[in-house]
């Protein structure tokens, strides 16, 4: 089973949130987004500096969204092997907009 996650932003319509996520990229698992809820827009999970310098460490990324709608938004991200159905984390993104 999966380990759930949970992380919460309050955020201003319109501002933009960042989350950090860590992931083994040199063991095959990446971040996907697999649910984003209408009033969140612009979601894109980018590099970071730092991390992945030695053999078996974190490949470091940043998670950035803007709520576009006030109200309570569940933004969901699974880390899984792109060959493997079951995800080993599942991360919500609560997110509180006003």
């Amino acid at each position: 089973m999966a380990e759930q996650r949970q992380v919460s932003l309050d955020l201003s319509v319109g501002e933009v949130g960042a989350v950090p996520l860590e992931r083994q990229g040199t063991a095959g698992y990446d971040w996907q987004v697999t649910q984003i809820p209408p009033g969140i827009a612009d979601v894109a999970i980018e590099p970071r500096a730092g991390g992945a310098a030695a053999v078996g460490a974190a490949t470091l990324e940043t998670l950035r969204l803007r709520p576009t709608a006030p109200g309570e938004h569940d933004l969901v991200l699974t880390l899984r092997r792109p060959w493997e159905s079951a995800p080993v984390q599942v991360l919500h993104v609560m997110v509180r907009a006003r």
